[in-house]
């Protein structure tokens, strides 16, 4: 996964490159240059085919996403195209994938692989996307699942079961290690500031905890890591039973239908069926 080539919320920046020149760093672009700079587009003109080369020298291009902007809204159109377009000539076959919530981004084209937000997913449901993903961040925190430290753990995990049903083939993740204050302004101890200082829901920005020069990882990362498992099983069962047997086996234990903005808060019943499911492939042995 290739960092966005613009910057966030419409493409209006460039991101932050560093160069370096006879042993000197300089802060060459980053949010004080303009995105139609003309600067910038020679750099992207002379940088993209040799990061092209050396994916495809590495043989990793074909499982390479790039982003041009994170989370643009319908009054960036016009400025994503433009971004989009000095891209295009240099990444052509490659998957482009970006955060966002308006479905005009899809149908005008811009975006093949669009990742809507699971609470905005309804629209982009209704149409033939060859490969659906779905991401969630802080804004997601009413009905939909999530993983804040506020959540019970089967808020995080019903996930799996929805990417699942709903045929989604990817989850795009926020955040890992965001270690820092809101804009990146200073860092923060998450052992003692939880919310990244009064910017995100608690547990937003990241899912492990520093350690020395390692990581620990959160309870919501494993839990969200059994959620993916699910997404697994269930897809291994599919493959014998069809997927209308699966979802009928996981809302029956569910005790409801199963929709991103639809489902039971609190209970046990993700561990319920996936010991069925289990069950059910060990009898397929």
């Amino acid at each position: 996964e290739i960092s966005h080539l613009f910057s966030q919320w419409g493409a209006v920046h460039t991101p932050k490159v560093v160069v370096l020149t006879d042993g000197v760093e300089e802060k060459r672009f980053g949010w004080h240059v303009e995105a139609k700079d003309p600067e910038y587009k020679k750099f992207l003109d002379a940088f993209l085919p040799n990061l092209v080369a050396f994916l495809k020298l590495k043989g990793i291009h074909d499982k390479t996403y790039f982003h041009v902007s994170d989370e643009p809204m319908l009054d960036h159109l016009e400025g994503y195209r433009y971004a989009q377009s000095l891209l295009k000539p240099h990444l052509e076959g490659f998957k482009m994938i970006d955060a966002l919530s308006d479905i005009d981004f899809y149908k005008k084209g811009l975006v093949k692989t669009p990742i809507p937000a699971s609470d905005h997913i309804e629209p982009f449901l209704e149409e033939a996307i060859e490969e659906r993903w779905v991401y969630y961040c802080s804004a997601q925190a009413r009905s939909v699942s999530n993983r804040f430290l506020t959540h019970s753990s089967v808020r995080n995990r019903i996930m799996g079961a929805q990417m699942f049903k709903f045929d989604c083939k990817g989850f795009l993740h926020w955040g890992f290690n965001y270690f820092y204050s809101i804009l990146s302004k200073g860092l923060i101890n998450p052992y003692e500031t939880t919310d990244s200082g009064d910017a995100f829901p608690s547990g937003d920005g990241y899912s492990v905890y520093p350690y020395g020069d390692e990581v620990v990882e959160s309870l919501r990362l494993k839990v969200f890591k059994e959620a993916i498992q699910d997404y697994t099983a269930m897809n291994l069962l599919a493959k014998y039973k069809g997927k209308d047997y699966v979802v009928k086996l996981i809302e029956e234990i569910v005790g409801d239908e199963i929709r991103f903005d639809f489902y039971p808060y609190f209970g046990d019943y993700a561990v319920t069926y996936r010991a069925k499911i289990n069950q059910e492939l060990k009898n397929l042995q």
